[in-house]
């Protein structure tokens, strides 16, 4: 797993690096995202939160108003639900239950500024692939999932620059939904994200 994330991250930034950079202007978003599960992830973690996650995302003004780009992410659901009893048909089985969720979404996006004064309000969509893995641990056995789904969010957000420099602090809210594969089911989940802004 730590792998596929190292090849993914390496490969997206060095897609984004040339793309962004042939077009004379943009921005690269560096920040810390959080979740809250909706639906299937909500109920697969019983309601907990997600503070564990950070992406990377450069985008490119195509025109005054209008960015092209993309991004890459990763969050980590988790709940430690302690040691349970569970019934299955004839088998019982007591242990230790915990419960995670991976997720790498990789997306291209696309952006509306409504300005390009001191603050920078916006709102847009990201279409693209979630890698999702799902771990249902119970002492020493665990059930895995782990899929490609074809995945939409639509985000709203701000870029505050820091005076006259090319940073700035941003942040976004955005609906992430992994839809269902024939095998495994959708994720869905809202996600906040704060971090830092490099104008170039």
């Amino acid at each position: 797993m730590k792998n596929i994330k190292a090849i993914l991250i390496a490969a997206i930034f060095s897609v984004l690096s040339s793309f962004s950079f042939a077009q004379g202007g943009g921005l690269w978003n560096f920040q810390w995202d959080m979740g809250f599960g909706t639906g299937d992830t909500k109920t697969f973690v019983d309601g907990a939160p997600s503070f564990r996650g950070a992406s990377i995302e450069g985008r490119s003004f195509v025109t005054d108003n209008i960015t092209l780009g993309g991004r890459v992410s990763w969050n980590t659901f988790y709940k430690d639900f302690g040691r349970i009893t569970r019934t299955q048909g004839t088998a019982t089985l007591t242990g230790y239950n915990k419960r995670y969720i991976n997720d790498i979404p990789i997306l291209f996006t696309a952006h509306y500024y409504f300005n390009n004064a001191t603050v920078m309000p916006y709102i847009g969509l990201g279409v693209g692939t979630y890698y999702i893995e799902t771990r249902d641990q119970m002492g020493i056995y665990y059930l895995e999932d782990k899929a490609w789904h074809f995945g939409l969010a639509p985000e709203a957000g701000v870029v505050v620059p820091f005076g006259n420099s090319n940073t700035g602090a941003t942040v976004n809210f955005r609906y992430n939904t992994a839809f269902k594969t024939k095998d495994t089911s959708a994720q869905s989940w809202i996600g906040i994200s704060i971090g830092i802004s490099y104008l170039f």
